[in-house]
């Protein structure tokens, strides 16, 4: 049976303002960021990231074990 994991990073084209607003305006070409919903959320600092992806890890396997 499959199992859910994490594919490489990808590069995508995200909204990060409309009109000079948004929640991320700091954000540059090349910036690790979180998203929801097609919108930039943050800039992620080499610390978030890393905590970020352990914990992504973590829940990935704990949900593939009812898998």
């Amino acid at each position: 049976m499959g199992k859910l994991a994490l594919t490489e990073p990808q590069v995508k084209r995200i909204t990060r303002q409309i009109e000079a607003h948004g929640f991320a305006d700091g954000a540059q070409v090349g910036d690790f960021v979180s998203i929801h919903w097609s919108w930039v959320c943050e800039v992620l600092d080499a610390s978030a990231l890393r905590l970020l992806m352990a914990n992504m890890r973590r829940y990935l396997a704990l949900a593939n074990q009812t898998l």
